[in-house]
């Protein structure tokens, strides 16, 4: 092979070329040459995936292994790899075929430090919870060290894998998959962890504990949510006060070791659900926010239900670069909130803290849903006790009442999301840089739609004209989109007629003077949109195409469930999902300039 397809340095290709050499041969450093272990590598990650998967005897997989597990001293991402292919087949593998796996890959690849309960006891000897003990002080030594990282990390940063802290957390990862324990002993172990020990930092160990969570398999993190569905179903908060169940008391409970269970399971929940992934927790405001709300009974299940989606509702309000997307799930959870006050007030139950209850719901009008509810809300508080609904008089004012315009439903802003997700020239979350450096490659008249930096604004049109690329935000005044101040010339239901209706009229010659000024520099005389910028026009890769169709086709709450390889699954679930490669669309562009190739109107 190698006599066939010989490997020269860079003197000898020089001078196969009849080149007199551009280097001193004293001082030459060779590069490294290419390896044929190297290029093994990918075959046996493949090799080994599909043996894993296929229903093959134990004893043929274990060959298998133990004589490509070798090479794997020379993988350039051993720990990723490891990790890789027991996430993806969690539900696959055998438990026995598992620890086999990994025990082997242990032997072979220098930085795979387990602990010694699973690599000699396979975690029968202790307790789970002892297991957890060790598991997190692990993690906390390796992210909180003063000079040199303990023993159980890389100890050389240039070539190591991972950071110290994110190793340990991938290697705890790999152990509790390969463990012969399942997924519901595992969560029962983490909160019995935080019961049986008095921890002097407990924000740390929960947090270290969500982490663990999160990069576990969704069946974990379910389970944690079946045993807070549990808490609610058999009533388990009802021995707890206000101020125990509302009040942030857990890391006072935790140094006395005064802790609850519920209250536990509660801080865990919330931990978990604030350092997951979007895409998580847009299952949860979807799917799992509607079920603990409707397994509510009492004023302390609701008290108990709202300590964990309160804040979360905010987190979804609040992602960067996904407000649009978060606003209609926030709307929804809202709603269920106040038709389950209205159940239980309609059944008898008393609402003894109605005045904080009252409280909130004005919290959730000014901050999350302003009046998209309004008439739902009405119509629902007329239900409530004269208390509450004196309490609320003022949840519609006055000139609300009178206004004439229609208030938009989250029905009638997710079909109008849909409708502007739909059109190739929207271009989601992208800068006004690159909007800048796309449209000067463009005739004049080009333009694109996309998200808007602005706190008070959801989207901004950029647009070629003049030599200069203008920017201009979209207003939204009840169900209205137009440009401009607040007393437009024109208005549209939505934003895809109000570009539909600019293009239309800058085809017929007139002109917008509408305009919101970045700077000095950025004052625009007219407004012209003539031709739009579609991703779609500019050869954009298979890959993207590929994501692009599952993201339209699959309901979000099924995304995170499909079966991918979690860089795969990262790929598809990415917030910025919509914007193709910039550089690559840079490039078809400047050809398309250089060669006026330009599509005729």
């Amino acid at each position: 092979m190698i006599a066939k397809y010989p490997e020269y340095t860079y003197q000898e290709c020089i001078s196969s070329y009849g080149k007199p050499p551009t280097i001193i041969p004293q001082t030459h450093m060779p590069f490294y040459y290419g390896s044929l272990i190297d290029r093994l590598l990918p075959i046996t990650d493949y090799i080994i995936c599909r043996a894993l998967e296929l229903p093959l005897v134990d004893t043929a997989c274990q060959r298998l292994i133990q004589s490509l597990a070798p090479l794997y001293k020379y993988h350039p991402t051993p720990l990723t790899f490891t990790y890789t292919v027991l996430y993806y087949l969690n539900d696959h593998m055998k438990k026995p075929l598992s620890k086999t796996f990994v025990l082997t890959m242990r032997r072979h690849v220098e930085d795979m430090h387990l602990t010694e309960a699973f690599e000699k006891y396979n975690h029968q000897r202790d307790s789970l919870e002892s297991l957890f003990i060790e598991l997190v002080d692990r993690i906390a030594l390796s992210l909180d060290f003063v000079l040199s990282p303990p023993p159980f990390v890389a100890q050389d940063w240039k070539t190591a894998e991972f950071s110290p802290g994110a190793q340990t957390i991938y290697l705890a990862c790999i152990e509790i998959m390969a463990s012969p324990h399942p997924p519901e002993a595992i969560v029962s172990a983490m909160i019995n962890m935080l019961m049986v020990k008095p921890q002097q930092r407990p924000y740390n160990v929960i947090n270290i504990l969500a982490l663990l969570l999160t990069a576990l398999p969704d069946v974990y993190g379910n389970v944690l949510h079946d045993e807070f569905i549990a808490v609610v179903d058999r009533s388990l908060a009802k021995n707890h006060t206000f101020e125990e169940i509302v009040f942030d008391t857990f890391e006072e409970a935790q140094l006395l070791h005064l802790t609850s269970r519920p209250l536990i399971i509660n801080a865990l929940s919330q931990a978990y659900w604030t350092h997951c992934k979007w895409i998580t927790l847009e299952k949860f405001t979807c799917d799992l926010a509607p079920k603990i709300l409707d397994r509510v009974q009492t004023e302390n299940d609701l008290w108990y239900a709202l300590r964990l989606l309160v804040p979360l509702l905010q987190r979804c309000y609040e992602w960067p670069k996904e407000k649009t997307r978060h606003l209609t799930e926030s709307l929804e959870v809202v709603r269920t909130i106040i038709d389950r006050i209205a159940y239980l007030t309609s059944i008898g139950i008393d609402i003894v803290h109605s005045d904080e209850l009252c409280d909130l719901l004005y919290h959730f009008k000014y901050v999350f849903v302003g009046d998209y509810l309004r008439n739902n809300a009405e119509a629902t508080f007329a239900g409530f006790p004269k208390k509450m609904r004196d309490r609320l008089r003022f949840y519609a004012t006055q000139s609300d009442r009178k206004t004439d315009e229609k208030k938009m439903g989250p029905e009638t802003w997710k079909r109008r999301l849909a409708e502007l997700y739909a059109c190739s020239w929207y271009w989601g979350d992208i800068s006004w840089k690159w909007a800048e450096k796309l449209l000067l490659l463009c005739p004049e008249g080009y333009f694109l739609v996309r998200d808007s930096r602005s706190d008070s604004h959801l989207f901004t049109v950029s647009y070629h004209l003049d030599g200069k690329v203008y920017h201009s935000r979209v207003s939204t005044f009840g169900t209205l989109a137009h440009l401009g101040d607040r007393r437009p010339l024109h208005c549209s239901e939505s934003v895809v007629e109000l570009i539909q209706h600019v293009v239309e009229q800058s085809q017929r010659g007139e002109h917008d003077m509408l305009m919101h000024r970045r700077g000095a520099e950025a004052e625009a005389s007219k407004m012209q949109l003539s031709r739009p910028l579609g991703r779609l026009e500019l050869l954009p890769s298979l890959q993207y195409l590929c994501r692009l169709k599952i993201r339209q086709k699959c309901p979000p709450a099924a995304i995170s469930s499909l079966r991918l390889p979690p860089n795969l699954l990262a790929y598809v679930t990415h917030t910025k999902y919509l914007i193709p490669d910039l550089e690559a669309s840079e490039q078809v562009l400047k050809i398309r300039a250089e060669n006026g190739l330009w599509p005729v109107s």
